[in-house]
């Protein structure tokens, strides 16, 4: 491996890193950030809800916006705009601010990633990529395990906003690779972007998750706030679907929806994600809150859902190849369930021990 490709990889798979972990590091930390900004409950979750939401719809903008800057360019400015906004949440005065900053770093953070794998294509062979891309897996794995125990580490010896002021070394040291190895190239006449169609989903999307998450709050459909939000929805999302097979160039091609295993995969992702994302912010309340456990323990006992992420993805890669794939994702499926069912039951005195089972 020569230097540049070695000092370029390691910047990338620091970006990739940096994405993996602030997907979960500020989790454990929500508690002590909605007492320290007199948040309510259902405000604090839009510091994770946020993040996730811009990164959902920053993505399928990407291609554009590569196509017009140039794969540097574009790398470069997400990750400096992601330790900006990283700064931002950490100098947030009110809750208002701080959700905005964290959506300023997810729109900049859903690049990283693809970018990553596109900026390893253009330098590596293609007999060479399954290694590289198997290094930017461990990327994605390792975070999830470190970011609830670096949150809650970081929280309970310098406060929650060295949550956020972390990233900026990471950011730093992946700039300062990125600027001495990736080389501009012309950038590629960009193909015909669908405005329209991107601009509905954005607004069925953010509608949506607005109508949800303010929906209990509001007493649902009593609500007049509620009922305008999800049909401003369902007609941004009709119009997106109508847009979509009329028009020549859609924001996905039509190729992609006439592929069933794709369609039924994405359908999953949302099944699955939608509790998996759910708890994501209830759990460290209650460990927290009722169990009372302080936020470097909760951290800890975070930790063992990324672990199990990691451990089954290696045994798939190992094993994917000789079995049937649909009866993994059964199996994952129903695995899936009993772990939640599991955290229904659980009794508000259950130890750390079967926690981390």
């Amino acid at each position: 491996m020569t230097p540049n490709r070695t000092l370029l990889s390691l910047s990338t798979v620091l970006a990739v890193l940096l994405y993996a972990i602030d997907t979960t590091v500020a989790n454990v930390a929500l508690p002590v950030i909605q007492g320290s900004l007199s948040a309510t409950r259902e405000q604090v979750a839009w510091v994770l809800t946020a993040y996730l939401i811009a990164s959902a719809i920053a993505l399928p903008a990407l291609g554009a916006v590569e196509a017009r800057l140039g794969l540097r360019r574009s790398f470069i400015l997400s990750v400096a705009g992601f330790g900006v906004s990283s700064v931002l949440c950490g100098l947030a005065p009110n809750i208002e601010t701080l959700v905005v900053a964290r959506f300023l770093q997810g729109l900049c953070g859903a690049a990283l990633l693809p970018l990553s794998q596109t900026a390893m294509q253009g330098v590596y062979p293609p007999n060479q990529l399954s290694k590289v891309f198997a290094l930017f897996g461990m990327g994605v794995m390792v975070g999830p395990v470190i970011g609830p125990w670096l949150g809650g580490w970081l929280t309970d010896n310098f406060g929650w906003r060295a949550v956020f002021y972390i990233n900026m070394p990471v950011v730093m040291l992946s700039l300062m690779g990125m600027l001495a190895t990736l080389r501009g190239a012309p950038s590629e006449a960009p193909r015909k972007f669908d405005r329209l169609g991107y601009s509905l989903l954005v607004v069925c999307v953010l509608m949506l998750q607005l109508a949800i998450d303010r929906g209990q709050q509001l007493d649902w459909f009593d609500s007049p706030e509620i009922v305008l939000e999800v049909s401003i929805g369902l007609i941004a999302g009709y119009m997106f679907v109508v847009h979509s097979t009329s028009t020549e160039r859609p924001l996905f091609a039509g190729g992609l929806r006439r592929d069933r295993n794709l369609v039924l995969g994405v359908a999953m992702s949302v099944l699955v994600g939608w509790p998996f994302m759910g708890s994501m912010v209830l759990l460290p309340q209650f460990l927290q809150e009722v169990q009372g456990y302080t936020v470097a323990s909760a951290g800890v006992l975070m930790a063992p859902r990324g672990i199990g992420l990691i451990l089954s993805m290696l045994v798939l890669s190992r094993v994917g190849s000789s079995i049937d794939l649909r009866a993994a994702f059964a199996f994952g499926c129903v695995m899936n369930t009993m772990g939640l069912l599991a955290f229904a039951w659980l009794p508000a005195d259950v130890p750390a021990t079967q926690w981390g089972l």
